[in-house]
């Protein structure tokens, strides 16, 4: 019943923040930069804003850009022509929908967008999601900083709300595009990452959710939780979650919190733009010694993200636990002293080794098989009970490969190449992949556990009560955004993207939660391009020929609207409540009269838009399907206007029972008391 790192009603100001939202919303600044560390609902805030001026008819017209993957000047005018174009029922005045929107230059889009919105009476609120990754794009294009800045909406009733985080504020400061800083005029909001006392009490009992699924801790417990978390919404439900799992205390869940992957969602890519004199300043708040002064300015860059409080104190305790374990060898350098404070002329002296915390050292975890949760003919996907070398308990799913398979390097390399793979890919709906394992002396990825259901389970709940246009178009648009981001986005420390192909998109590796996430699972046919790859798949035919789309058949497997085509199969399975697996035919001809027979037959029910959408995606030319990126706009822009419930709500009446039947044949109970 929890949703880590996500809102957990749509209509509720969970994280408490009314003040703020108001404040965004109605203040003086009309042009905000909102700052805060990763995991503390910066997106969160933006889609409350964005609810808020769709529900009323005199705010401004808002258009949300997330320019993250984005790597080219190109791809970032499409996605604004895509945001726009979802627009056009409150800007009458815009010349045309996407595909003639996106003809036009990003200067000329961004002028075009407010005077649509003068003729309509009203203004813009443009939002812009993560406008840290500009900054990459800036340094190849200096030129989209001054068009940027320029066409920034100027109207007395538009306003410009940014989220970010530390890259963010370079662009707040550091010149970029004519010489000037591109948010310049903008005023600086930090996002605490740690929730007031009631909201964080509320969020850890569920009230939002009338206490459905919460986790049975007295009142005594959840204030001790929240002393260890200081109230971060991320971690505190992760450890919510954990509690609930494991049948633990809080002191435990906590622990198991930041020994898995949740901590480093929450902290690594933060840790990595801390500067060297930023290190020593934290070292120092550790060992319980005052910075020297000297210092003063990186103290307060690290109170201008949230790290520190104004009285110099750390705001997440638990923050200071996963430094003194991981320690600064592990995360590399990637700001320099300068960057963060040009001219402080502050020298930081070599970082010091983080304070000893008293603990062992971290060894290799033990395993524990609690059951099989499927089989194939690589081999066997178990939940497991892992237990750190500190005695942290927590629930995995690890993937083992067949015992006879390992002689068969192709496979193995495989399997290798897999988890590489996906511990680098960072996407809410991609399964992470945590480490290469031998258990039982068979060779296995340890991958999150991610419970719930599989889109084929639906299928039988979904021919007695078809699932909701919206929730398909939901689910279109969390697949289509993760597929896009495979392809498109520059992991850190690569130079260029991995351009990840799933090539076995279908409803048995597509995962829903009851709280409605989704889940893209086994990469293991996929192709993609990193360095270390040990085996070149990109021309292999893996895959399931049912759902593979015409050009796979003839041989060709490097297109990523296969991928495209794949999901746009699992699209009007869920629409129709059986999958189509016989759309593809073998000429182009044969093929169209195939899908405008689906697309006659969605419309029905779904609409025109919805229909088109998905004959789009099954078009037979690879070249002519939108891209993934592109069918998650539309389909997310769809939702918001099709009937019917949406998809946290649908997964709770189809998923929940299943997933507390799935818990309750979990046995920990030969585990220590805790």
């Amino acid at each position: 019943m929890y949703c880590t790192g996500n809102t957990l009603d749509d209509d509720r100001d969970v994280y408490g923040r009314e003040q703020l939202h108001a404040e965004l919303q109605g203040g003086r600044d009309r042009r905000v930069l909102l700052v805060g560390l990763r995991r503390t609902g910066k997106t969160a805030t933006l889609l409350w804003l964005e609810r808020q001026a769709l529900a009323d008819p005199d705010a401004p017209v808002p258009v949300r850009i997330a320019p993250e993957g984005v790597e080219s000047p190109d791809r970032l005018r499409n996605g604004f022509a895509n945001a726009l174009s979802r627009r056009r029922k409150l800007l009458p005045a815009l010349p045309g929908g996407y595909l003639a929107l996106r003809k036009l230059d990003l200067d000329e889009l961004l002028v075009i967008a407010e005077e649509a919105a003068e003729d309509a009476g009203r203004g813009l609120l443009l939002l812009l999601d993560e406008v840290d990754a500009i900054a990459r794009l800036v340094q190849d294009h200096p030129w989209v900083a001054s068009t940027l800045r320029e066409g920034f909406p100027r109207g007395e009733r538009s306003r410009v709300i940014a989220t970010g985080s530390r890259r963010a504020l370079r662009l707040l400061r550091a010149p970029g595009g004519a010489g000037e800083p591109l948010l310049a005029g903008f005023s600086l909001r930090t996002l605490p990452p740690r929730l007031g006392a009631s909201a964080a009490s509320s969020l850890a009992r569920l009230d939002q959710r009338g206490g459905t699924g919460a986790v049975p801790w007295s009142e005594a417990q959840i204030a001790e939780l929240l002393t260890r978390t200081g109230g971060h919404p991320y971690l505190t439900q992760a450890a919510c979650k954990v509690g609930l799992d494991l049948r633990c205390d809080p002191a435990h869940a906590v622990a198991t919190v930041l020994d898995s992957h949740e901590a480093t969602a929450a902290f690594a890519q933060d840790m990595e733009r801390i500067a060297p004199a930023e290190r020593e300043v934290l070292d120092q708040v550790l060992a319980g010694n005052t910075p020297r002064p000297e210092l003063d300015p990186f103290r307060r860059g690290l109170a201008e993200l949230g790290v520190l409080d104004r009285d110099g104190v750390l705001t997440v305790p638990v923050l200071g636990d996963f430094l003194r374990t991981r320690g600064w060898g592990s995360f590399p350098v990637r700001l320099s002293d300068d960057e963060v404070a040009p001219g402080s002329g502050a020298a930081a002296a070599p970082s010091k080794p983080a304070p000893s915390t008293g603990m062992a050292p971290v060894g290799s975890p033990s395993y524990r098989t609690v059951r099989t949760l499927g089989s194939g003919s690589f081999g066997d996907v178990v939940l497991v009970e892992a237990t750190s070398a500190r005695g942290v308990r927590r629930l995995v799913a690890i993937k083992l490969l067949k015992t006879e398979l390992e002689a068969n390097e192709v496979v193995v390399r495989r399997l290798r190449d897999e988890a590489r793979m996906l511990a680098r890919l960072r996407h809410r709906a991609i399964v992470r992949a945590e480490d290469l394992v031998r258990v039982d002396g068979r060779l296995g990825v340890v991958m999150e556990y991610v419970p719930g259901v599989d889109l084929a389970d639906v299928l039988p709940e979904s021919r007695r009560q078809p699932v909701p246009p919206r929730a398909v178009c939901e689910i279109l648009g969390e697949i289509g955004d993760a597929l896009h981001v495979a392809y498109h986005r520059v992991p850190e420390g690569e130079a260029r993207p991995f351009r990840v192909l799933h090539r076995d998109i279908k409803p048995h590796n597509l995962r829903l939660t009851g709280d409605g996430e989704l889940k893209v699972l086994d990469f293991g046919v996929s192709g993609a391009h990193f360095e270390g790859r040990e085996h070149r798949t990109l021309g292999a035919a893996g895959g399931t020929p049912m759902y593979m789309a015409p050009e796979r058949h003839r041989g060709r497997h490097d297109h990523p609207g296969s991928d495209v085509f794949a999901l746009g199969l699992v699209g009007t399975g869920l629409a129709f409540g059986a999958w189509h697996t016989h759309i593809w035919a073998p000429y182009e001809a044969a093929h169209q009269v195939e899908v405008e027979i689906v697309r006659r037959d969605i419309q029905a029910s779904g609409g025109v838009a919805f229909a088109q959408l998905l004959a789009e995606m099954l078009a037979y030319d690879p070249d002519t399907r939108p891209e993934a990126g592109d069918v998650a706009s539309r389909a997310l822009a769809l939702a918001g206007e099709l009937p019917g419930a949406g998809l946290r709500t649908w997964a709770r009446s189809i998923v929940t029972q299943r997933e507390v039947q799935e818990r309750s044949t979990i046995d920990l109970d030969d585990a220590p008391e805790l």
